[in-house]
């Protein structure tokens, strides 16, 4: 099994750096990962790149409900203001 270690390594680099960042996120963490370090081949780079443009959407998503949260309690404070 140790022969195939070394094998290993360069395959399992970028998938530990993909899951490393997949727990940072989860914990609050900046969203998307720079390219270029580490280097990921072939269809992990194309995971990455899904990865980032997922994260980006869920970014986006999520601050436009918390806008459109913002604009319903004022809506709601405005409406009881007469009462």
């Amino acid at each position: 099994m140790s022969l195939q270690l070394p094998k290993a390594r360069p395959v399992l680099r970028p998938v530990q750096a993909l899951q490393r960042h997949a727990a940072a996120v989860s914990a609050g963490g900046e969203a998307v990962l720079p390219p270029g370090r580490p280097r990921f081949p072939g269809e992990l780079e194309s995971l990455r790149i899904s990865l980032n443009e997922m994260l980006g959407l869920l970014q986006s998503r999520f601050a436009a409900l918390q806008a459109s949260e913002e604009r319903f309690e004022l809506a709601v404070r405005g409406s009881t203001d007469g009462l």
